[in-house]
């Protein structure tokens, strides 16, 4: 053989191994398809990629994300109980209809001016340290701190209410605190709510109605005694009943249902004539009685009140109804004790024994028992005997130097075997929808950029120069380069 022949035998292997060959046919369904349409799965890729994308946006928009221990949810049997201390602020905290904490043992507002929704209701649960945020008050969020109640928690802790004596509403709103279920029941339009009790069982809410009249911010504490028309709604039928007979006042600022639920006892207050000051409480209070479904009221007794001091809130039955919680309020002599207690006799409503003098900066919070009761006293919670004055702490309201912990309420019901618990793990429930709304965002930046990338890398590989045998111009291939 000539070394011509050798190099061309040479070269035509060469030219051989170059030249790409296909694979042998297989056979079977699955892999003719594969062989017949090979960029089939590589174009399903991004649809797949983008409905899967939506999938997780839509999660994560309708179903709450959960945030540490749900644990389980209360029920009604066994004694309440109150932790040792009270959560710090958290934004994070999640809402009662998202996830509701169940019979409730305290309510608050919590105040920070630095995070996002600086003002919040918060419910503590009654059985363990879940918090929750009362969604339905954050309309209110700016008027918070010049309401005396923004929400009035009830007596048994299953439910709470909202109104506002600081503008004009249209409703009042329920929630209950084991459903998480909102009913709004219709009030006379432009109108200001002062929420003042609810009977023991839940079912009734007495509340004070008047024309929206606008006060200076400044107003404040002053928004005590606004009052307005006395009415007792059932929140089981939505049936409002006005409260309104002899000697009934016409303007009530503090009421309180017995123990047993058959009477209101109810104090005369208003707005007053300067936006400075409200009016005086009244000198009495009158003991109403309902009748059938509070359709026929009418008053059964007096008790004389002293100058300076007015009924303490809803809460101011003493568990057996025999006595009464009077509390000072602005103007008080400096002599006065801060607590005031009526009880009855024989001869009536006579005045009670009273805690020392040296309590007058606590905040009546209800009654443990006939002879023991419960304040706030800065930022601790104290059970307190009102004869000779003995106090056990209960519980620190824990505050951060951000934030402040007000108009702290207790379920009054719940207190007369009381237990208090060591804190907990804290479950402060789903995440809040602001939060839920930014992970939405992120979701939908992250798919975005997903399908920008295959996009471009799809558009980079059509751009891309296949394999080729190189011709001539003659139609003929090009000969290996040590040949030519």
């Amino acid at each position: 053989m000539t070394d011509l022949d050798a190099r061309i035998r040479r070269g035509v292997v060469e030219y051989a191994d170059a030249a790409p060959v296909p694979d042998p046919p297989k056979f079977g369904r699955a892999d003719h398809r594969e062989r017949v349409r090979p960029g089939l799965r590589r174009r399903w890729l991004a649809p797949v990629a983008a409905a899967v994308g939506v999938g997780v946006v839509l999660l994560t928009v309708t179903v709450p994300i959960p945030l540490g221990n749900p644990g389980a949810r209360d029920s009604a049997a066994g004694p309440a109980t109150l932790p040792t201390a009270f959560a710090d602020y958290s934004a994070l905290t999640g809402s009662v209809t998202d996830a509701p904490p169940g019979r409730s043992i305290a309510a608050f507002v919590l105040e920070n001016e630095v995070v996002y929704r600086p003002n919040q209701v918060i419910v503590l649960a009654a059985d363990a340290d879940r918090y929750r945020y009362v969604e339905e008050a954050e309309t209110y969020s700016v008027f918070l701190h010049h309401e005396r109640s923004p929400v009035l928690l009830s007596g048994d802790g299953t439910r709470v209410a909202v109104g506002s004596g600081s503008r004009a509403v249209s409703d009042i709103t329920a929630v209950d605190l084991r459903t998480g279920e909102v009913a709004r029941f219709p009030v006379d339009a432009d109108s200001t709510v002062t929420l003042l009790a609810w009977s023991p069982d839940g079912r009734w809410l007495a509340y004070g109605i008047r024309p929206f009249q606008a006060m200076p911010p400044f107003y404040g504490e002053s928004l005590r005694a606004r009052g307005g028309r006395l009415m007792v709604l059932d929140v089981t039928s939505g049936q409002a009943h006005p409260i309104t007979g002899p000697a009934i006042p016409e303007s009530v600022a503090q009421a309180a249902f017995s123990p047993d639920g058959s009477l209101l006892a109810v104090q005369a207050g208003g707005p007053g004539e300067s936006e400075h000051q409200p009016a005086p409480p009244g000198s009495e209070v009158r003991m109403v009685r309902g009748g059938s479904e509070w359709a026929h009221p009418s008053v059964i007794d007096t008790v004389a009140v002293p100058p300076f001091y007015e009924l303490a809130g809803q809460s101011a039955f003493s568990p057996d109804g025999s006595r009464l919680a009077l509390t000072a309020v602005s103007g008080r002599p400096e002599s006065g004790a801060w607590l005031h207690t009526v009880e009855r006799s024989d001869e009536g409503w006579v005045a009670g024994p009273g805690p020392a003098s040296g309590m007058r900066d606590d905040y009546f919070l209800g009654w443990q028992s006939s002879e023991r009761i419960v304040v706030r006293s800065g930022q601790e919670i104290l059970g307190v005997d009102i004869g000779g004055g003995s106090r056990q702490l209960l519980s620190r309201i824990s505050a951060s130097t951000q934030g402040v912990v007000y108009n702290v309420q207790l379920a009054y019901t719940l207190l007369p075997g009381l237990e208090v618990r060591a804190v907990g793990e804290v479950d402060r429930g789903p995440w809040p929808p602001w939060l839920r709304a930014a992970v939405t965002g992120v979701v939908l930046i992250l798919l975005a950029a997903a399908t920008v990338a295959v996009l471009v890398r799809r558009a980079h590989r059509r751009r891309s120069p296949s394999l080729r045998i190189p011709t001539r111009r003659d139609g003929h291939p090009e000969p290996p380069p040590h040949l030519s």
